[in-house]
This record gives C-alpha cells, sequence and structure tokens, in this order.
C-alpha cells in the first residue's frame, strides 16, 4: 500500500469510530487511534451513509481488512475469533489453489504453444459457488452492523 491508501484507510476509520459505539471504541489502544488521526487524508471523500448498515457500506477494501483485524483483535469472543481464525485460513488456501491452477494452466499452454487470444471471459477462473465461507463472512458482517444499529438506535 501507499502513503496515500493509508492516509485513506486512516479517514474512513476514523469517520467510521464516530458512529462505533463508545464502549467498543474503549477496546482499541490508544495508539491505533492516534495512528488514524495522525495519518488521516485531509481530502479524503466519504461514501459513508450513516442510515446504512454496514454491510452495504462501499468501504475501501483496506477498510473492510481492518475492520476484520479490528472485530478479531479486540471485539469478539473467543468462540468468534477461533471461527474467524477458520474462515481465513479457508480463504487463504482456497485462494492459493485457485492461483495456483491458473499459473499451471497458463504454462501448460505455453509448453504446449497452445497460447493464443481468446475471448476475455474465458481466461476468468470458474466462479467460486457460494459455501459456507462466504456465509460465515456475511455473519460477521451483520455481526458488525448490528453494533452500528446500537449506536443509532441510542441517538
Amino acid at each position: 500500500m501507499t502513503y496515500e491508501d493509508y492516509a485513506d484507510l486512516a479517514a474512513e476509520m476514523n469517520i467510521l469510530l464516530r458512529y462505533i459505539d463508545d464502549e467498543l471504541v474503549e477496546k482499541i489502544p490508544q495508539k491505533i487511534i492516534e495512528f488514524f488521526q495522525d495519518v488521516a487524508s485531509p481530502h479524503f471523500k466519504s461514501r459513508i451513509d450513516p442510515r446504512l448498515p454496514l454491510d452495504q457500506q462501499l468501504l475501501l477494501p483496506s477498510t473492510e481488512c481492518m475492520l476484520t483485524l479490528l472485530y478479531r483483535q479486540y471485539w469478539c469472543t473467543n468462540e468468534e475469533r477461533e471461527e474467524l481464525d477458520e474462515l481465513l485460513l479457508a480463504g487463504e488456501e482456497t485462494r492459493q489453489q485457485e492461483e495456483q491452477a491458473t499459473f499451471d494452466n497458463i504454462f501448460q499452454k505455453i509448453e504446449t504453444n497452445e497460447v493464443e487470444f481468446v475471448h476475455e471471459a474465458e481466461n476468468l477462473p470458474v466462479e467460486v459457488k457460494e459455501n459456507d465461507i462466504m456465509n460465515k463472512i456475511k455473519a460477521i458482517l451483520n455481526a458488525i452492523t448490528e453494533l452500528f444499529k446500537k449506536l443509532f438506535n441510542k441517538g
């Protein structure tokens, strides 16, 4: 990531932290919050709509990752943490398998001189069917969404 990417991530996290319940924000070490404040881009244009649940927000991918990390490290129970770790490991293994299959296919075509220009859609990986991993990730996002709802109901 570039410095600008970190600055945008920090700016978006600062905005989100305004909507997160104070009890949850207090669980985050002050050094992390200060980092977000120090590094935040003053030019970042927020796309956050406080009326929408978290899973419907148009967040930066890096912000989604940061929320997952914060959730794992500071907000979830031990059982949720173990489940999330399993999901993340399974997702990484799947990504590596897909990546390896793509590389193997490329090298096989090169070795057999079958390389040719084909329609872009034919080169895309097979769509991964919705499975337990995606359902559990959605459940985690829904849990985070519930945290936002608690704040909005207070206000």
